[in-house]
């Protein structure tokens, strides 16, 4: 069973950064931010981003969610519009279980056991105040006895570029940390700039054939996503099974080829990945 638990409000919402803590209890498989204005009204997606930027969730001080809002709200959509879901008024959504998953079984297996975790923290950076005003904290958790933290999703933002058009080589996306159990998906997004195809290499065998975009979407579609204006995907975990991943202990390399016909400049790179447990032994 899943319970919806009010949490402590965000403190100091204003221009820098809100601070929210989450009460450690039970296995937390979502938290939700609820946006208002001073009247109570719940922010439109345009007036969220108007106000928010990053969003950083912090376990025991170390990040695991470094992200910003409109990867969060473009998130919801990509995982949820076909199946009649999408962003509603208000809210920011924090998913930490893999929602396409085929049982509830698999999907908890990612939620956050917070058993031996002494601090959950969220640090948002509010760039404006034009409409926010107050922002609710909701966590999403299960009935059952709480657990270590166990096998979970991070997600984090790398910032690269290219300047010019064709082949662009990647050799320093992180593979080294033996943390890592798997990459689950790379969504690269770009406000400039056309990204035609993408291939993945590792240990020098392909694990992403060079896909044209509206090919990657129908396979994309195939498994329940929709992918969002600006951003080409690339997933490992199509099946939506829990082992459907790109394996990450052994590799020796990781190679990314993009192919561009317009010059993107700068544009970001966030990497879904699971991890172990940093204290399990």
């Amino acid at each position: 069973m899943l319970t919806l638990i009010r949490e402590p409000d965000a403190q100091n919402v204003a221009v820098g950064n809100a601070n929210i803590k989450v009460l450690t209890r039970k296995n937390c498989h979502a938290l939700f931010l609820r946006c208002l204005t001073t009247a109570g009204v719940e922010l439109t997606r345009a007036q969220i981003l108007n106000d928010i930027s990053d969003i950083n969730l912090k376990l025991d001080g170390e990040t695991i969610w470094g992200v910003d809002a409109t990867f969060l709200l473009d998130r919801q959509k990509y995982l949820g519009d076909i199946s009649m879901g999408g962003n509603v008024n208000g809210i920011i959504p924090m998913e930490f279980t893999r929602p396409l998953l085929n049982s509830y079984t698999e999907r908890s297996v990612s939620a956050l056991g917070l058993n031996n975790v002494s601090s959950v923290t969220i640090d948002v950076t509010v760039i404006a105040v034009a409409q926010l005003s107050r922002i609710e904290v909701y966590s999403l958790v299960d009935t059952e006895a709480p657990r270590a933290l166990g096998q979970h999703v991070r997600i984090d933002r790398l910032s690269r570029s290219f300047a010019g058009t064709g082949a662009q080589e990647m050799t320093d996306l992180p593979f080294g940390d033996d943390r890592v159990i798997a990459y689950l998906a790379e969504h690269i997004h770009h406000t400039a700039g056309t990204l035609d195809k993408a291939k993945v290499r590792r240990n020098g065998v392909d694990v992403f054939e060079s896909l044209p975009a509206n090919l990657n979407t129908v396979l994309l579609n195939r498994a329940g996503r929709t992918p969002q204006t600006n951003y080409f995907d690339i997933e490992f975990d199509l099946p939506n099974q829990y082992l459907s991943a790109l394996s990450m202990p052994d590799t020796q390399s990781l190679f990314h080829e993009l192919t561009w016909s317009v010059q993107p400049n700068g544009f970001q790179v966030y990497l879904e990945r699971l991890f172990k447990d940093p204290k399990a032994k």
